[in-house]
C-alpha cells in the first residue's frame, strides 16, 4: 500500500477486503477496521455503499478509522438486502456500530 501511495502521489489508499473488513494507508498512518458479520443476501452496490459512507464521514472530518468503521457497516448493511441500491435505516446503522457486550458464559 506504501509503495502505490508513494508512485501515485496518493493522499490516502483504502483496500477493501469483503467479508474481513478494509484498510487505510494516509498521511496519519496505517489503520484497519475488521469486517461487520452479517447475512449476505446480495453484494451488489456493496462497494458503492462502502465508498460514499467512506466519503461521508471524511468530508465532516472524521479521522481514516472512524471512516472505515462507519463505510464496513454501511457495505454489510447493504449485503443484506437484494438489489444495487437498498434502504438502509438510521436504526439499523445505530444497532450494527453499537459495541457488543462481553458477557461471561
Amino acid at each position: 500500500m506504501d509503495f502505490l501511495r508513494k508512485k501515485f502521489s496518493l493522499e490516502a489508499l483504502i483496500v477493501t477486503r469483503g467479508s474481513q473488513g478494509a484498510a487505510c494507508l494516509d498521511e496519519s498512518g496505517f489503520c484497519e477496521q475488521p469486517g461487520f458479520p452479517v447475512v449476505v443476501k446480495d453484494t451488489i452496490g456493496s462497494g458503492d455503499a462502502f465508498l460514499a459512507a467512506y466519503l461521508r464521514k471524511m468530508l465532516v472530518g472524521e479521522n481514516a478509522a472512524e471512516c472505515l468503521r462507519f463505510a464496513c457497516a454501511i457495505g454489510a448493511l447493504a449485503a443484506t438486502k437484494s438489489g444495487g441500491t437498498p434502504t438502509i435505516g438510521e436504526l439499523e446503522i445505530e444497532t450494527i456500530l453499537k459495541p457488543k457486550s462481553l458477557t461471561n458464559n
